[in-house]
């Protein structure tokens, strides 16, 4: 026999409620499967524009995640919700050291904390206003990574330059959005500090960029219309984003909130204005059954099993949550008898999870409307949402 015989590693194969995994058994090189699957139920109890009590798999999504000698990972994800077929995710990282990374390819812009959290783990069933505010998924790439014994998370890139909401696959012009976010959780791990200060996490992120055409619509969080500009508008110069953020968690008790400030220079006819629309919310969570609460998902102390009088765990919920449109939007850019330009909405919530990988949800939601012509004449939108939820 010529030469040295090939290296061989030991192999390793993995499946529990993290997905399924593949790999060597010093972890160098893995295979990582997992996915979702949400059945969602739209059920309207008054009537909205443009939208219609329904059924629908909300998302069916598979995911994949290779790693290659520790340092370097490809992820991939998919998505054949409402029955759709599309490409979500798409990112390379290189991992240079444990506390800084480069990724590269279509991901989530890091500014939103509700939309950095997954949707597996979020407190109901849609996201709140400011998620619409803030850029979704789009293609670039940042550093990234955490420091100070994991205290410090941040995020410093360049992407092509989403609108408010809207996730891109390409782009059209070739300025760009800078992107930066800082998250700080002061007191996680701090022995010499407070138990109840260990859960408290504060951040902020912003964006910046020069857009020349594209402009967002809004809709309600069911996607009813809600405002959208004139036909002859578009944008015209700088815009800006600062999203001021938090989360708090203490026990069986949780918190979330942010506001989202998008400014962006318009043009329509010669007239120009720097509009400025945000929105914010603050929600909270119970876990009944004494789970810890977490921005992460939920791990049932007993698993649900009723010849053991175990049934899993349940958590109450509620939201407040207001959007607001630039008074100077109207009617120049906008037209004030067709395109609210405020609202305030509430929602309140029960999860049942019977195992950490399965939930059930319920959410009933008030939206009301007001400030101009639009907002008076609109009558409330009165919605209750349900969620069957596999993830894995």
């Amino acid at each position: 026999m010529l030469g040295a015989p090939l290296a061989t590693h030991a192999q390793s194969v993995f499946a529990d409620s993290g997905g399924f995994r593949i790999g060597s058994e010093d972890g160098s090189y893995q295979l990582r499967i997992g996915g979702d699957a949400h059945a969602d139920t739209r059920i309207l109890l008054t009537e909205a524009p443009g939208t219609t009590t329904s059924f629908y798999m909300r998302r069916a999504r598979v995911r994949l995640r290779a790693t290659v000698q520790r340092r370097f990972s490809v992820q991939f994800m998919s998505n054949f919700g409402r029955g759709r077929a599309g490409l979500q995710d798409a990112f390379i990282d290189f991992r240079f050291a444990p506390n800084i990374a480069l990724r590269a390819g279509k991901f989530k812009t890091p500014v939103g904390l509700e939309f950095l959290q997954s949707p597996n783990t979020m407190m109901h069933i849609e996201r709140g206003y400011p998620t619409a505010f803030v850029p979704n998924r789009d293609i670039g790439f940042h550093l990234h990574g955490t420091t100070l014994s994991q205290r410090l998370e941040y995020a410093v890139g360049v992407f092509n330059g989403a609108p408010d909401g809207v996730s891109l696959d390409g782009d059209e012009g070739p300025a760009k959005d800078i992107i930066g976010r800082a998250f700080v959780e002061p007191w996680r791990g701090a022995s010499d500090a407070p138990a109840h200060l260990n859960g408290l996490g504060v951040g902020i992120a912003a964006t910046y960029g020069i857009e020349r055409d594209r402009l967002p619509t809004y809709r309600t969080l069911h996607q009813s219309p809600l405002f959208s500009y004139r036909t002859a508008v578009r944008a015209d110069g700088p815009r800006l984003r600062l999203v001021p953020q938090f989360y708090y968690h203490a026990g069986s008790l949780g918190l979330l909130g942010e506001y989202a400030l998008s400014s962006q220079a318009v043009e329509s006819s010669g007239t120009t204005e720097t509009l400025r629309h945000h929105a914010w919310q603050v929600g909270a969570s119970y876990l009944l059954t004494g789970e810890s609460a977490t921005y992460g998902s939920v791990a049932p102390r007993n698993a649900y099993d009723p010849e053991q009088s175990s049934w899993g765990a349940f958590e109450v919920s509620a939201k407040v949550q207001r959007f607001s449109f630039d008074d100077d939007a109207f009617p120049t850019f906008a037209t004030p008898d067709s395109q609210v330009q405020h609202g305030t909405a509430v929602a309140a919530g029960i999860t049942w999870y019977p195992v950490r990988n399965i939930r059930f949800m319920v959410v009933g939601e008030r939206t009301m409307f007001g400030g101009n012509e639009a907002g008076e004449m609109r009558s409330a939108e009165h919605t209750i949402g349900t969620r069957v939820q596999v993830a894995y």
